[in-house]
């Protein structure tokens, strides 16, 4: 079971939009690692429900369950490994006003897609199932339908790189 020490002193600053990225342990967490050259595999876009101030929800993609919310704190309460934060910078929610509200429209739309085909991650060349994607494109896909110019096909290790987020 994860400390969930640091959640609860940042869960007040959490906004949509703001990422988790992971680095998993399980042996596609080792393959996305070992394949992108990078320490992380996983990612999932922080969506703050707009009824409450209190509950903040982790949109992602994963295997088991494809494109689905999830309690944040339930999430890193289970998580072995490191998760690092990557807020949204105030330039980039200043500039988009109605930020918080696409990005759920996104996520909310995409509920219930499968996880893409695993071999479609060794093996590039393969097409992209319909309505399937990995973590990574999912949270990309929100972003652009957001308004946020982003390359839909990136690794976790990409999504995070973008200038949208401020600098770690």
């Amino acid at each position: 079971m994860a400390d969930l020490t640091t959640y609860h002193a940042l869960r007040k600053s959490l906004q949509t939009g703001d990422t988790l990225s992971f680095s998993g342990t399980s042996l596609l967490a080792r393959l996305i690692r070992w394949r992108t050259h990078s320490k992380t595999s996983h990612v999932g876009m922080l969506i703050r429900l707009p009824y409450t101030t209190e509950r903040v929800v982790l949109a992602q993609a994963d295997p088991a369950h494809g494109v689905h919310l999830v309690a944040a704190s339930h999430y890193l309460q289970r998580r072995d490994g490191p998760v690092w934060l990557h807020q949204l910078t105030p330039a980039t929610r200043t500039m988009h006003p109605q930020l918080d509200r696409k990005l759920l429209d996104a996520a909310i739309t995409r509920l219930g897609y499968r996880y893409e085909w695993p071999l479609r991650f060794v093996l590039p060349w393969l097409r992209r199932q319909a309505e399937a994607a990995f973590c990574s494109e999912f949270t990309a896909e929100c972003f652009r339908e957001a308004g946020l110019e982003q390359d839909t096909e990136v690794t976790p290790a990409q999504f995070i790189q973008q200038p949208a987020f401020c600098p770690a």
